[in-house]
């Protein structure tokens, strides 16, 4: 984490009061969060640290997303999520950069009202940090967006290996978190109404590698009807660095097995060998064997009309961008 996010946080986190308790109801339990001034001391209703999927570890790893666990009785949501796994610098040593935790698929809402007469617009916002690095939490402030009457959900997604690895098959289907991204919709569509927000006018907005999960999200079936603007800021699905030609991720995953000494034998070995490897571990050799390529599990390729299928029930078509001649 930066100095500046660190200074981010500590400004967002001042603002918090003790002046109101607020309870809301999810799709998965009772939420209870608190009041906080925004920065022109509107009292804006805050809720974080609320599980969008299940953590996803052990068998779970470089797996798509599930759907949470309920939960029993009344749970806090004042305090920020886990950040996920990642390197802060690539500047050496970088053993000593390690942040995060694998366990960190949580977003945040603010509403400036929980019962407005009328169900406010959503804005639903995905950091950047070129898919190895960042937090919607912590990184970000949403403080200037809640000087208006619109609902902020920042949300989390895996990054790196974690987020990236692929085999380009069924074992190891690849791209985690742009999947997550679309949990988080998921979540957002179901359960946004409760905070104030309109699930029928949510806006998407990222920048940077954010910005160009923006632009996947405009393409992809998988997303299709979670939302309905997108804004991308200093990213697309075309920037150079968020896309893969064919079988070089695969080549990539191969990699990465042979320096933890997996057997590549088949896409099962190397997912069951990897998957136990710690998660700090992956990502400095993601960043140290693979720095001249600072994104080395990037997305899809544009020389194909699809990339891997993924395993969501919920949708009948791949995770699509589409790039057609003429």
């Amino acid at each position: 984490m930066s100095f500046s996010s660190v200074i981010v946080k500590l400004i967002l986190l001042m603002h918090l009061t003790q002046c109101s308790e607020l309870t809301v109801n999810t799709t998965y339990g009772l939420l209870i969060g608190r009041e906080f001034k925004s920065r022109n001391g509107r009292i804006v209703a805050a809720f974080n640290g609320i599980p969008f999927a299940k953590p996803p570890l052990g068998e779970l790893r470089f797996q798509d997303p599930q759907l949470p666990e309920p939960w029993s009785g009344m749970r806090e949501a004042y305090n920020f999520g886990n950040v996920c796994v990642q390197i802060v610098s690539t500047n050496p040593p970088i053993s000593t950069c390690k942040l995060g935790n694998e366990d960190c698929l949580y977003l945040s809402v603010y509403s400036p009202s929980l019962n407005p007469t009328k169900l406010l617009p959503v804005l639903v916002y995905f950091h950047g940090g070129p898919f190895y690095s960042g937090s919607s939490e912590i990184d970000e402030s949403p403080e200037f967006f809640l000087d208006y009457n619109i609902v902020v959900v920042m949300s989390n997604y895996r990054l790196g290996a974690l987020g990236f690895l692929t085999m380009e098959d069924d074992v190891m289907p690849g791209n985690m978190g742009l999947k997550d991204q679309v949990m988080a919709l998921v979540w957002v569509r179901n359960n946004i109404a409760n905070f104030g927000g309109d699930p029928n006018q949510v806006t998407v907005l990222g920048d940077g590698s954010g910005g160009s999960s923006a632009h996947y999200h405009m393409y992809s079936t998988m997303s299709r009807g979670l939302f309905h603007r997108a804004i991308s800021q200093t990213g697309t699905a075309l920037s150079p660095w968020a896309n893969i030609p064919p079988g070089v991720a695969r080549s990539r995953a191969i990699k990465m097995a042979q320096l933890f000494n997996c057997s590549t034998v088949s896409s099962k070995v190397i997912w069951n060998c990897l998957r136990t490897k710690n998660a700090f571990e992956l990502t400095e050799i993601q960043m140290t064997k693979f720095l001249n390529n600072l994104i080395p599990f990037k997305i899809l390729s544009i020389t194909t009309n699809t990339f891997v299928p993924p395993v969501l029930p919920l949708f009948e078509t791949f995770f699509v961008v589409i790039f057609r001649n003429g």
